[in-house]
Order: structure tokens, then sequence, then C-alpha cells
């Protein structure tokens, strides 16, 4: 997807004042690293504001529903042996799933590439959120009655997941596990392509509600025992 890349911010990612100021704290590590890391994020964002400003990635973007998921910052050599630093601003395209990678040069302030990579990032807080609310409508559907779920835990729902049902296959998923009751683990796989729970019967057994596996102190036994 090259092209011309739309209008852009001409001005660096981070001034001369902030590169050198960036390499002071790079040396003073780990002191600096609470600042280091807070100009790290001032970086993404202007990564992200560059990104979706650019021409081709919103007409990319335009009518899929889609999500950032990461800005990651990688090195490259060019074909001169120069050394390259670039930004991946991320995007994921819920109805082609597929990722949108739109690299950023951080020396330029533009966008110098807009691919689309399969893959399957880390979930993101807003994707567990997501996820959440599309488990909430299901239930107020089906008339249950919700479990507390505020301290679910998300994983990616692993590829193979979907295999029993073909127009699953690809989908990016969701697995929220919780406590249900003494003694059980719930779990609900979402569907974050199709936006909707998918039903136990067609998971892996792994993926389903089970009995949790009680602590030592459960079973009557200590750290020490033999």
């Amino acid at each position: 997807m090259s092209g011309s890349t739309g209008v852009q911010p001409m001005a660096a990612l981070l001034s001369r004042s902030e590169r050198v100021r960036a390499i002071r704290l790079a040396r003073s590590q780990p002191e600096s690293l609470p600042e280091l890391l807070e100009l790290g994020e001032t970086i993404k964002a202007r990564a992200v504001d560059v990104a979706t400003r650019d021409r081709r990635v919103r007409a990319r973007l335009k009518r899929a529903r889609s999500r950032l998921l990461a800005v990651d910052y990688r090195e490259e050599k060019d074909g001169r042996g120069r050394l390259l630093r670039l930004g991946d601003v991320c995007f994921y395209d819920y109805d082609a799933d597929v990722l949108v990678v739109a690299t950023v040069d951080p020396g330029t302030g533009r966008v110098v590439d807009v691919v689309e990579r399969r893959g399957s990032p880390p979930l993101t807080r807003e994707e567990r959120a997501a996820a959440l609310r599309i488990v909430a409508r299901h239930e107020r559907e089906a008339s249950d009655k919700p479990p507390r779920r505020s301290r679910a835990v998300a994983f990616p729902t692993p590829s193979y997941a979907f295999d029993a049902e073909p127009s699953r296959q690809g989908h990016r998923g969701c697995t929220l596990y919780y406590r249900d009751g003494p003694g059980m683990i719930g779990a609900v796989t979402v569907d974050l392509s199709a936006e909707d729970v998918v039903p136990d019967h067609v998971l892996p057994e792994v993926l389903r509600a089970r009995a949790s596996r009680p602590s030592r102190r459960q079973r009557g036994g200590s750290p020490n025992a033999g």
C-alpha cells in the first residue's frame, strides 16, 4: 500500500531537547525509569496521532470496525547499512481480521509504509472491556443472572478454538476466566470479530468452566508436607 502519504506533520516526533533528555534519562537508569517511561508514552501518543491523520490509514480504516492495539518500536538497516529507528502503529480490522500497521519515521514525523499482516497481538484493556459488554448483553438477552466478572482475567483465545465453526476461523477472540462459586472457575469466550459469545459446546474442553484446583491448605497439607 504505497503512494502519497497525504497531509502530515513534518516535525520529528522528538525535538532536539527531548532527544538530549532521552539520552540523559537512558544513562541514569534505574532512577530515571519513571521519567523515561513517561517520555516513551508521549512519543507513542505522537506516533498514533501521525498515523491516524495519514490519508492512507484513514482511507483503509474508514469503513472498518477497528481499534488501536499497540505501538511497537523496532530497528532495521537500510540498503546502505544505516540504522533506521521506526515505530509501528498497529490497528486491528475486525471485519477483515487483519492487522493494519502504519510505520512512522520518528525523525521526519511521517508515515513511511502501511501494510496488512496476520497476527494475534496481546489483548488490550479496551478489548477486555468490550468482551465484558458483549457478555453482559448476551446474558440480558438470555435472561440469565450474570455472575460477578469485574475481576475476570482475559486471555487471547487460541486460533484452534474456533475450528469447529468454519465461519469463525481467523477471528479474534477473548476468553474470560472468573470465580463462579466455591471451587469453580467460570469461563466464557467472546468472538470479538463477530461481537458475540461462543457457545461452550463448540469450544475445546480447556476453555470451558471447570473445578479449580484446591490449595495446599484446602487439601489439609502444608508447604513443608512430604
